[in-house]
């Protein structure tokens, strides 16, 4: 396993632990602490999945989300949704539909965050 997986939030104690947690689970991490950072960062490396906090200074993490998929080369670039908000049914799907994967809130549990990864890398190598 050598994806690489962006960690996307102002909190330091967030970033810090999801990096923590994901270099043990032998995932390549890398990490941004706001939406501009993010950006810059998705355009000059291939990031496999990124974990984008929705509430951040400057450019939130929806607007993140919309500038990503505008461009073609990210399509296959996963993005899981991380939030200390509760998010109504219509605001979920809206950000389905703008093209985030999953949601986790927080505080995070490791083991959900890995079943969300696992599902979204790694569907081809799931049995049916």
């Amino acid at each position: 396993m050598n994806e690489i997986i962006l960690v996307v939030d102002d909190r330091v104690d967030t970033v810090n632990m999801l990096n923590f947690a994901l270099r043990d689970l032998g995932y390549v991490v890398m990490t941004a602490s706001n939406g501009r950072e993010c950006l810059d960062k998705v355009s000059k490396h291939k990031i496999d999945l990124i974990l984008l906090d929705m509430m951040m200074p400057g450019i939130s993490g929806e607007t993140v989300l919309q500038k990503i998929r505008k461009d073609k080369k990210y399509n296959k670039t996963k993005i899981i949704i991380l939030t200390a908000a509760k998010f109504t049914e219509p605001e979920r799907k809206k950000l389905m539909r703008e093209g985030a994967q999953g949601f986790l809130g927080k505080p995070i549990s490791i083991e959900a965050l890995e079943k969300e990864m696992e599902k979204l890398l790694h569907k081809k190598c799931a049995k049916t």
